[in-house]
């Protein structure tokens, strides 16, 4: 990201670090948020009634790691030329380094911490100028459409269930979570459309 610092030799760190063995997706190093003051890469998935979650420990903290903080990853190239790329799906906003982990686990490929390598992120300046309601509305939004990409055909009925309920109580609840919402139906079917991102039966 542009608000990362990182030391010169971060790449080598990083490349000298790569585990050994197949498997392996992506390395991250320990990034540093100055908001929270505190590492933010041990970087959880959850699911609640099909709808995702996350949470972002120090990586002392946590014993795996589902997706690498978008702040900074590295991959082999090839694989990235093969993935296509980061998901367009989400720009611009959050959820496309959740939407990389999860696809990286789909493969069977791990996303795998490099201790002792570190960068510090001057967190959300690149996301500052849309301002705080802007960047609440896109993240949900953002939350509901890798939800609804990696719903498994199981989880999917119960999704599209609970997010439109979601969404209409927003309207009292909190306007960013229906805004959210409907953002999110918009750019789903546009995307199903497209034959692009979302899976939509």
């Amino acid at each position: 990201n542009d608000d990362v610092l990182v030391p010169e030799e971060l790449l080598a760190a990083l490349e000298a670090g790569w585990p050994a063995g197949p498997g392996v997706g992506a390395v991250v190093p320990d990034v540093l948020s100055e908001r929270l003051g505190r590492s933010e890469s041990g970087c959880l998935v959850r699911r609640r009634m099909g709808l995702l979650d996350t949470v972002q420990r120090p990586l002392e903290e946590v014993s795996r790691v589902d997706y690498p903080c978008g702040a900074a990853v590295a991959m082999e190239a090839e694989l990235i030329r093969a993935l296509g790329g980061w998901e367009t799906l989400y720009a611009p906003g959050y959820w496309e380094d959740v939407d990389l982990g999860l696809t990286l686990a789909a493969r069977g490929l791990r996303v795998v911490p490099v201790p002792g390598v570190r960068v510090r992120h001057l967190h959300g300046l690149s996301m500052e100028s849309l301002g705080d309601r802007r960047t609440r509305v896109l993240s949900e939004r953002n939350r509901i459409l890798c939800s609804l990409k990696h719903a498994s055909p199981r989880e999917l009925p119960l999704l599209l269930a609970v997010v439109p309920v979601r969404g209409l109580a927003g309207l009292f609840r909190d306007p960013a979570v229906f805004r959210g919402t409907l953002g999110a139906a918009g750019r789903a079917l546009r995307a199903w459309r497209h034959r692009r991102g979302v899976r939509i039966p």
